[in-house]
């Protein structure tokens, strides 16, 4: 069973999902309000409600933080439904910099895959974890790239963590 729940950011809705005790969804809904087909194909299609658990109101708390500039890390537990490559990538997004950004030939390095920029872009575009696991920080050469919320939610997410970056440095 998927429990759902719509969360209203600053940047607009996303939909947040736990299955099996893990939060497995932080997703921008598409416009018919449903979950990208490509996750639901990912966990084997389960039957869902609406719904707020601990973990999903706690994923709210946080994301609550996260937009008040008073979390940079997220502390939950994640499943991330994909390939093994897909899952390479989700972890290497995880050590992007909060505040910073890298394109996807350095995030392809980073994975040790040089020459597969277009399969971690498609990876990235994958990520049903947004903000979360952030794919936000990934841009193109020359600009800001694709983002599945947008590219204003992309924008003011990536002006969001410059604003409260400053916060964070080390002493």
């Amino acid at each position: 069973m998927l429990a759902i729940f719509h969360y209203c950011s600053p940047c607009g809705t996303l939909l947040l999902g736990e299955c099996d005790g893990h939060l497995c969804v932080c997703d921008w809904p598409t416009a018919e309000g449903a979950i990208r087909t490509s996750v639901f194909r990912r966990l084997g299609q389960p039957e869902s409600v609406f719904a707020r658990t601990p973990l999903l109101d706690c994923a709210a708390m946080q994301l609550d933080e996260y937009f008040a500039g008073t979390r940079t890390v997220f502390d939950l537990p994640v499943a991330m439904h994909g390939t093994e490559f897909q899952r390479r990538v989700w972890t290497a997004l995880c050590s992007t910099a909060y505040g910073s950004t890298e394109t996807y030939a350095g995030l392809a390095r980073r994975c040790g895959c040089p020459m597969s920029v277009r399969a971690v872009a498609n990876a990235v575009a994958a990520n049903a974890m947004s903000i979360i696991i952030p794919c936000h920080r990934i841009v193109a050469a020359g600009s800001i790239g694709g983002y599945a919320g947008g590219a204003e939610a992309k924008r003011q997410l990536l002006a969001l963590e410059a604003r409260y970056s400053l916060t964070f440095l080390p002493d």
